[in-house]
C-alpha cells in the first residue's frame, strides 16, 4: 500500500484537518482528526525508516507523545502518534525570548536525559 492509498483508507474515520510540516513531497506530517470522537492524531510520512518510532512504540511516558504505530509502506515509511495541543519549539524561538543556541542546548540536554533513560533510542 503507498502513502497515499494509507491516507484514503483513513478518510472514512479521519478527516485532514492541515500540514503540520512538510520537509519535502514524501516527508512530511498531517493533523487528523476522528470525524465522529474529534480526537486528533498525527501522521507522520518518512522517506526511511526511522527506528527510533519502533522503540517508542513500546514506551509510555508522561512527557512523550504515544506512538500508536509504526510501519512500512511501499513507497516509504509511516508513524501514527498521538497529537499534544500546545506551542512548537518554532514558535517559543518565535517569542524572542529565546535563541536558537539556547534551545539547541535544552534540547541536546534532554536528549541526554533521554538515551540514559532509554538506552535503545541510540541507536
Amino acid at each position: 500500500m503507498t502513502c497515499d492509498e494509507f491516507i484514503a483508507s483513513l478518510g472514512a474515520e479521519y478527516e485532514t484537518v492541515r500540514v503540520l510540516s512538510r520537509k519535502s513531497a514524501v516527508s512530511f506530517s498531517l493533523l487528523m482528526r476522528h470525524r465522529v470522537l474529534g480526537k486528533k492524531l498525527v501522521l507522520r510520512r518518512m522517506e526511511t525508516q526511522c527506528g527510533v518510532y519502533e522503540y517508542l512504540k513500546t514506551v509510555e511516558h508522561p512527557n512523550l507523545p504515544a506512538v500508536y504505530d509504526a510501519f512500512a509502506l511501499s513507497d516509504g515509511y509511516a508513524a501514527l502518534e498521538e497529537y499534544v495541543e500546545g506551542v512548537t519549539a518554532a514558535q517559543v524561538l518565535e517569542t524572542g525570548k529565546y535563541t536558537y543556541g539556547g534551545a539547541v542546548r535544552v534540547d541536546h540536554t534532554l536528549l541526554i536525559d533521554h538515551t540514559r533513560a532509554y538506552p535503545a533510542m541510540r541507536s
